[in-house]
């Protein structure tokens, strides 16, 4: 490695960051992305995605940012349980954006599904293949085993966290 270094930050900083980071990059789709490209105001699917992905950071930044607002008057009414509050902020914030993923991501093939079946529309042409339909149900596959894994994994946390 040329040039190597790494910053390590506590939890706490980690949730700003990550918060913050988020929530701008939503704004920055929301509103600078479709006044910087032009073709989206032209390209009706293509600003709704644009749109619901920056609204998709935007809440799952707000998710998080908002308990941190919370946490600061938490640590100065108990400061003994902000690292608590902090571990559940985490926690929530990794649970929501992994369903922000694994929800979509895992209806993908039924909704393309019936999208062929129902051809031609705006996912499928006339004579149209069914190259999308794979890809769709590699998402899909892919949305199921986040699903599992979240929950085991959310299950997991939770019980730990409980019993300390």
């Amino acid at each position: 490695m040329l040039l190597g270094f790494w910053i390590s930050f506590a939890l706490p900083a980690r949730l700003w960051i990550a918060s913050t980071v988020f929530a701008s990059v939503g704004v920055a789709l929301i509103v600078v992305l479709p006044q910087s490209l032009p073709s989206l105001q032209e390209e009706p699917i293509a600003r709704w995605a644009v749109t619901a992905l920056g609204w998709t950071f935007l809440l799952l930044g707000a998710a998080v940012l908002i308990p941190m607002m919370l946490s600061l008057r938490i640590a100065r009414k108990q400061p003994g349980r902000e690292e608590q509050w902090h571990r559940w902020i985490n926690l929530l914030g990794g649970l929501a954006g992994a369903l922000a993923f694994a929800i979509p991501a895992s209806v993908m093939f039924p909704v393309f599904a019936i999208a062929y079946i129902q051809r031609p529309n705006v996912l499928f042409a006339v004579g149209a293949g069914t190259s999308n339909l794979w890809v769709a149900a590699l998402f899909s596959f892919l949305g199921v085993i986040v699903l599992a894994a979240t929950f085991f994994l959310a299950r997991s946390q939770i019980r730990r966290q409980r019993g300390r």
